[in-house]
């Protein structure tokens, strides 16, 4: 009695039919069957984890969290303004500086 093989080398007798008409082989040769999901069948399982992922970041966001949005906001803003204001002042001494050194050096052209 010979024993059919598909294309990829396994036998019949351990594969499985799955709903899309893809077979699997046995895992380990212990006789239970691996159903294997087409990519069809894998992109719609993706697609609907995003979509109920997608629909409770938008539940917490309106629970409360939008408020914590806000704050974040606020304080990167006023992160940035700090670190302007810093920049202003190293770059008003660094100004301040050549100023002197010139007068020092005797070159009064302003």
């Amino acid at each position: 009695m010979s024993v059919k093989t598909t294309k990829c080398g396994v036998c019949t007798q351990c594969l499985v039919d799955t709903p899309c008409g893809v077979c699997a082989p046995c895992r380990n040769g212990r006789g239970r069957c691996v159903e294997r999901v087409c990519s069809v069948q894998a992109a719609a399982r993706r697609e609907k984890a995003r979509v109920r992922m997608r629909k409770k970041r938008a539940a917490s966001k309106s629970d409360g969290n939008a408020q914590e949005g806000d704050a974040n906001r606020v304080r990167m803003a006023h992160l940035r303004e700090v670190r302007k204001a810093v920049g202003d002042t190293q770059e008003a001494d660094a100004m301040r500086k050549k100023r002197v050194d010139r007068r020092a050096v005797g070159d009064t052209q302003e």
